[in-house]
């Protein structure tokens, strides 16, 4: 029987509060609209009179006729026309009827341009002030219309009385139909709850009411539907059981084969990770060797794509140019070499891009120093594909070597010079002491000079032409 007070009880209090709340709503919104529409049409009163009072002080003619038309209405108080300085001019009654002026005058003390509302804290009184275009002192006119809102109350104390009553009589009425009903609904319910209690506890074998047609009583079959559906799911999970515990032996073996396969496959894992690190370690070490080497050698070593823009310049190649290898990447190789040489290149170039990938060629390269001649090795570098991507050039100074060979070539040709003067003049001695032998022969004379080591080496080495 708890549970059944609670849910009348519940209801009870849901009922009125929503009787509550629902009246509080309806009075609020009819009383802030009857409010608004009062003061709306108080403010197009005021202002319709403010302009008929500017009209008639130009004029000189004070509209009383509609001033006293607008004071027949219910909810009128006074009216006042008041200059700058806060002294009234004109009023509809003596002014100790009225709220007092100076006080609503120290509420707005603000110079306005738009109507203003204001209203009595303690009483019901709400006063509209209009400027006018009349001044004192740089201070507007204005036009005050007072009225009160005693109507308005009249009507939400009629909109209470008409929204609470009806409530309190549908109330009385629904409370004992709602508890007859509450009771017989909940009489079966509390039966099924003490079923689900022992059921709770594990006996299956409870006994419920009869079903009936109406919602209770298909939630009493659907119940005793739920009861039998599990005792037939016990047997069919007992059984289950039986499965699982068959099951879960099976897998206990497969998971046991199962960890001593992984347990070789982790082993095999940590020795190829430990070779892997070697080899990285390895790799870290040829490339601390390898940047050791391009940094520290002497040679230049450039590395360019097929269309000869650097994309790599070793730290002597940068040292050469006088220049970093930021700015030399990107830039075209070829315009650094001269151009009496880029025959040379071209062939080179070509050569490299053949099987084997390899050249030679000597050519003046424009360097900080000026023009030097380096001697380039050039090598094709191909991807996974045998295609050349790239070409690598180590290039070495060997202007010294050049100077020297050309220093070589004309000793050499000035040796050869004097060698064919030093020749020729020999030459020319032995046939002119032929001449003589041959002269002193003919005279009967002994030959002079003894020319038998020319004919001896004319027999060896063949005729020996004459000097010109």
């Amino acid at each position: 029987m708890r549970l059944f007070w609670k849910v009348y009880l519940s209801s009870l209090c849901l009922l009125v509060l929503s009787i509550a709340l629902l009246t509080s709503v309806i009075s609020l919104r009819e009383a802030r609209r009857s409010a608004d529409l009062l003061r709306d049409k108080q403010k197009l009163h005021a202002t319709i009179a403010a302009s008929q009072v500017e009209a008639g002080y130009h004029e000189q003619i004070w509209p009383f006729e509609m001033l006293s038309t607008m004071s027949q209405d219910e909810n009128f108080l006074f009216w006042r026309i008041v200059d700058g300085d806060g002294h009234v001019v004109l009023a509809n009654s003596p002014l100790q009827d009225t709220p007092d002026t100076d006080a609503i005058l120290a509420r707005t003390r603000v110079v306005r341009s738009e109507p203003l509302l204001v209203s009595d804290p303690v009483g019901d009184t709400n006063v509209w002030l209009v400027p006018m275009r009349m001044r004192t002192n740089t201070r507007p006119w204005t036009f005050w219309l007072g009225f009160h809102t005693r109507t308005i109350e009249r009507q939400i104390r009629g909109i209470v009385l008409a929204n609470v009553l009806p409530a309190a009589a549908i109330a009385v009425i629904l409370i004992p139909i709602s508890l007859l009903v509450t009771q017989q609904v909940l009489r079966r319910l509390v039966t099924l709850t003490a079923a689900a209690q022992k059921m709770k506890h594990g006996d299956l074998g409870v006994s419920l009411p009869p079903p009936g047609r109406d919602e209770i009583g298909q939630l009493v079959g659907a119940f005793d539907a739920m009861v039998q559906g599990i005792r037939d799911r016990d047997d069919q999970i007992r059984e289950q059981m039986r499965a699982l515990v068959e099951a879960r032996d099976d897998l206990e073996m497969r998971v046991h084969e199962r960890t001593a396969e992984l347990t070789r496959t982790n082993t095999e894992l940590k020795r190829e990770i430990i070779e892997h690190k070697r080899a990285e370690e390895a790799l870290r070490e040829s490339e601390e060797k390898y940047r050791l080497i391009v940094e520290n050698q002497i040679d230049v070593v450039v590395k360019a794509d097929l269309e000869g823009h650097v994309l790599f310049a070793s730290p002597s190649c940068c040292e050469l140019f006088g220049t970093t290898e930021e700015e030399l990447v990107g830039i075209e190789f070829i315009p650094l070499l001269s151009e009496e040489d880029r025959e040379v290149v071209a062939k080179s170039m070509a050569t490299a891009c053949r099987p084997p990938y390899t050249s030679y060629a000597e050519m003046r390269t424009n360097t900080k120093d000026g023009w030097r001649w380096l001697g380039w090795a050039t090598k094709g570098v191909l991807d996974e594909n045998s295609n050349m991507v790239a070409i690598v050039c180590a290039g070495r100074d060997i202007t010294e070597r050049k100077q020297a060979e050309e220093e070589l070539k004309r000793s050499l040709a000035e040796l050869e010079q004097f060698n064919r003067l030093a020749v020729g003049r020999e030459l020319r001695m032995i046939e002119l002491k032929r001449e003589i032998n041959e002269m002193a022969q003919r005279a009967g004379l002994d030959p002079p000079y003894d020319v038998s080591f020319a004919e001896t080496a004319e027999r060896e080495h063949g005729h020996v032409s004459k000097p010109g």
